[in-house]
């Protein structure tokens, strides 16, 4: 049997649980899946029918205790009054802007970068042009020289 557990870790672990309800798509059958329980026992335990030990407690934090540091954090911006799925709404069509956003700059990056491989093509095109000068400049140099010379 495992070690009961508190008053203070129980309610925590209750907080939890809803917050994972509220803020992401978890349902109970969910979370007992991922636990390998059965919702049944799952559900008892949330709702105090049977006291979670400290086994199952630690279990449940392995599993979702990463997602739940993530809620945590975005609860940072959650304002009152505000429910909570809507936050996550937000984010996400923040998230999906700043996508786009990263795309339109993505192309942007593209012709840029066509842009430069025309200059250097221009450079390339101005270089044998200065180069032909110099030889129609020696070319003449000779001339002038060989009539000059008679």
């Amino acid at each position: 049997m495992s070690k009961r557990i508190d008053d203070k870790t129980y309610e925590k672990f209750k907080k939890d649980v809803d917050l994972l309800r509220k803020g992401t798509e978890y349902t109970d059958e969910r979370m007992a899946t991922s636990m390998k329980t059965s919702k049944g026992n799952f559900s008892a335990r949330v709702n105090g029918r049977i006291r979670p030990g400290l086994v199952f407690i630690k279990r449940f934090y392995a599993n979702f205790g990463e997602n739940l540091r993530k809620l945590e954090e975005i609860s940072v911006v959650h304002e009152p009054g505000q429910d909570f799925p809507n936050t996550i709404q937000l984010l996400k069509e923040q998230g999906e802007k700043i996508e786009e956003q990263g795309k339109k700059i993505e192309e942007q990056g593209k012709k840029v970068e066509e842009q430069g491989k025309k200059v250097e093509e221009q450079g390339k095109k101005i270089e044998r042009f200065e180069e032909t000068i110099l030889r129609l400049e020696k070319a003449i140099t000779t001339l002038v020289l060989r009539l000059g010379g008679t």
